[in-house]
């Protein structure tokens, strides 16, 4: 049985978050270049928001290196979902504005 897990690294204009979650694909709009922004708001609200806050990406990557260690196995390993444009709080506004 498919674990569709791994651990996810989300790099925005203002800040990184990490964080082990399943069905990541919800978050992904572009299918062509899917790690790329933007995403769909309210499933990166609410996948990310509960998710440790880093100021810079080697915070981040080092966090997800340790979360990977006591994660199990990861069938996506590690990834970069990259957004340089949005701050989070343009994204909790979009996520706000779809519902």
């Amino acid at each position: 049985m498919s674990k569709d897990n791994g651990i996810y690294i989300l790099q925005l204009k203002n800040e990184c978050r990490v964080l082990h979650a399943k069905n990541i694909e919800n978050v992904l709009m572009d299918k062509t270049n899917p790690w790329c922004g933007p995403f769909v708001a309210d499933w990166l609200v609410e996948y990310f928001e509960k998710a440790p806050v880093y100021g810079c990406i080697t915070d981040a990557v080092a966090a997800a290196a340790e979360l990977s260690d006591t994660a199990g196995a990861l069938e996506h390993g590690m990834k970069l979902l990259l957004d340089l444009s949005h701050t989070w709080e343009e994204y909790e506004n979009m996520a706000e504005e779809d519902s």
